[in-house]
């Protein structure tokens, strides 16, 4: 696959004239990275990254590619520079080009909007890092993720940017993966957030419990938005969408969306695998299951499978169950397709 057909297709949530000069778009410099007794130019993932701004930030239209050859690399935190996209060796099953360390993703502003691809490569977060990929800063940014595994003693993915415009994160093929309990696969502040084809896992569990794989819900204070697309995709741990830090009183103003993804936990009891807070307006939480199949490896009828607020989240669903069970308080899902609900305690999707 070429550099500007990936490019393009990486761009497909962010704005249209990314996609307009794509068109136009020069090959990318290249800058290639290898194992210390190597002959490549550069040793580290940093250095070739620095080599290839050492001219100034590049642009939409001069932009660079740092070929990670296969190998472990000494780099401990890997800086992004817009433009300046990371292309290693592996796939979101085998880490070939990899690191242990962590990512920040914190781009200058760009009249274009600013953009980086992060792609087959492997990183192994610390404990103590802020997360294995720290999408983070206040200026408008899009980052690609392709083919990347990212595990760890830390977060896989912190998306935390506090820019209103366009904070946008595309994950295909990857696999987020923590390897302790106390840490998400993806723990999402605010932005725009699309994952497809993926693996999103932890199956580190607590006394018998899997533990929470997704987070979705602001970490603080604040009114931004945010919008989770998570399809064709496995996740394996609890999912928690949590508004209660929301300052928001529009509707939808959190919106999480999973679609076509097989959701398991390890369960000694009946527990919920989504659970749902509200903000401190009625209907600014949004979640919407379609096709979603939930998976406990314990239940008991009568118990619910998505939790929330009373009131104060909005739950859609459409062609969702509960594995072996198929019903939505003993009406056959399909009834109830396109029907809004807002969740009680226990909520009606129950076994």
């Amino acid at each position: 696959m070429s550099y500007r057909t990936s490019h393009c297709r990486n761009l497909r949530c962010t704005p249209l004239n990314y996609q307009f000069a794509d068109a136009v778009q020069p090959r990318p410099e290249e800058f290639v990275v290898g194992p210390a007794g190597t002959n490549a130019p550069y040793h580290t993932i940093q250095a070739g990254i620095d080599a290839a701004a050492a001219g100034g930030e590049r642009t939409l239209f001069n932009p660079a590619l740092v070929r990670v050859l296969p190998g472990a690399y000494p780099d401990q935190v890997v800086t992004l520079r817009k433009h300046v996209h990371v292309w290693g060796a592996g796939t979101k099953d085998e880490a070939i080009s990899f690191f242990n360390g962590y990512v920040v993703v914190d781009l200058a502003p760009d009249p274009f909007g600013a953009f980086v691809e992060w792609r087959g490569m492997g990183v192994n977060a610390p404990l103590g890092a802020p997360a294995g990929i720290h999408f983070t800063g206040s200026n408008p940014q899009a980052l690609g993720l392709e083919d990347d595994i990212v595990t760890g003693s830390a977060v896989s993915l912190l998306m935390d940017n506090t820019s209103t415009v366009n904070a946008t994160v595309e994950a295909n093929l990857v696999q987020l993966a923590p390897l302790s309990a106390a840490f998400q696969a993806v723990v999402q502040d605010s932005g725009l957030l699309q994952v497809k084809y993926s693996e999103l896992t932890n199956t580190n569990l607590v006394g018998g419990e899997s533990p929470e794989v997704l987070r979705f819900g602001p970490t603080s204070a604040h009114a931004r938005g945010l919008l989770a697309i998570v399809d064709y995709s496995t996740i394996i741990g609890r999912v928690a969408v949590d508004g209660r830090l929301s300052t928001a009183t529009a509707d939808n103003t959190i919106v999480v969306v999973l679609g076509y993804c097989p959701q398991s936990t390890t369960t000694a009891t009946a527990k919920p695998l989504v659970n749902t807070t509200g903000a401190v307006a009625p209907n600014v939480v949004s979640v919407g299951l379609y096709y979603h199949l939930l998976a406990p490896s314990n239940w008991v009828a009568g118990n619910p499978a998505v939790q929330g607020t009373p009131l104060f989240s909005t739950v859609k669903v459409q062609n969702a169950a509960v594995s072996g069970k198929g019903s939505l308080d003993g009406v056959p899902f399909s009834s109830l397709t396109d029907t809004f609900y807002a969740i009680s305690d226990p909520v009606p999707f129950v076994s």
